[in-house]
């Protein structure tokens, strides 16, 4: 359990069998999550470059893809 990294919610801070669950958790969201993020780079070196529809989609797509993790985490710490 520390302050630098890991999902640090006031959750994740009561004891240590919380800090390890919630992580562990949250690393496999991640790890999940991380492939369509993946993918979308794949997509995007196909796009044709600076169009104003590509840059669009290229600033919000990948934010869009760590939402889910982020969610799910908070709610599976939530049932804990």
């Amino acid at each position: 359990m520390n302050t630098y990294y890991g999902i640090r919610i006031s959750k994740s801070f009561e004891s240590d069998e919380a800090w390890y669950k919630i992580n562990r958790y949250g690393a496999l969201q991640i790890i999940v999550w991380s492939v369509p993020l993946f993918l979308t780079g794949i997509v995007f070196l196909f796009l044709p470059p600076f169009t104003e529809t590509t840059e669009v989609i290229l600033v919000f797509l990948p934010c869009m893809w760590l939402v889910p993790p982020v969610v799910r985490t908070f709610y599976y710490a939530k049932e804990l």
